[in-house]
C-alpha cells in the first residue's frame, strides 16, 4: 500500500475489540460535546456579564481543534474517533466495511440534536433577543402626528 499499512488511522472504524453499545455512547458524548462546543464558541451572542457582543470570536477555531484533539485521544481508541457522520462514513468509500456506519450516523445526528436543545435552553436570551429585534422590523413604523385608522 502507498501508507505503508498505515491507511487504517486514516479510516474511522468500531474497533472489534469494543462493544457496539460502548461505541454508540462514545460516539453519542463525543458528538454532543462538538456540536455544543462549536455552538457556544461560533455563535453565542451574550458575554458574561449580559451585555452584547458580536457574534461569534476569533479563537473558535482553536477551541474547535482543541476539542476535537481531545476527544479523538480519549474517546477515539473506543469509537474510531468519527463524531461526525460525513467522516464516519469515509470507510465504505475506500473500500472498508459498512457494518458500523450507522453508529456514526444515528449517534452523532443525536448528539448534535441534544446539544442545539441544552445550547437553546442555556441561552434563551439570545433568541428573545433575535425574535423581538424581528417583531420590531415587522412593526409598522407610525408616523408623528397620524392617528391610527384602524383604532
Amino acid at each position: 500500500a502507498a501508507l505503508g499499512g498505515r491507511e487504517a488511522a486514516f479510516v474511522p472504524a468500531v474497533p472489534s475489540s469494543v462493544g457496539i453499545g460502548r461505541a454508540f455512547t462514545g460516539e453519542l458524548v463525543g458528538a454532543f460535546f462538538w456540536a455544543y462546543m462549536s455552538l457556544n464558541a461560533a455563535t453565542r451572542r451574550r458575554d458574561e456579564a449580559g451585555g452584547r457582543k458580536h457574534m461569534g470570536n476569533g479563537y473558535f477555531g482553536l477551541a474547535q481543534g482543541m476539542a476535537l484533539t481531545s476527544m479523538v485521544c480519549a474517546i477515539g481508541p473506543i469509537t474510531g474517533g468519527a463524531f461526525n457522520p460525513a467522516i464516519g462514513t469515509m470507510g465504505p468509500f475506500l473500500g472498508r466495511s459498512a457494518s458500523g456506519v450507522w453508529v456514526y450516523w444515528v449517534a452523532g445526528l443525536l448528539g448534535g440534536a441534544l446539544a442545539t436543545a441544552c445550547y437553546r435552553v442555556q441561552n434563551f436570551q439570545d433568541f428573545e433577543d433575535q425574535e423581538e429585534a424581528e417583531s420590531e422590523r415587522k412593526a409598522p413604523a407610525e408616523e408623528p402626528g397620524r392617528a391610527d385608522v384602524n383604532a
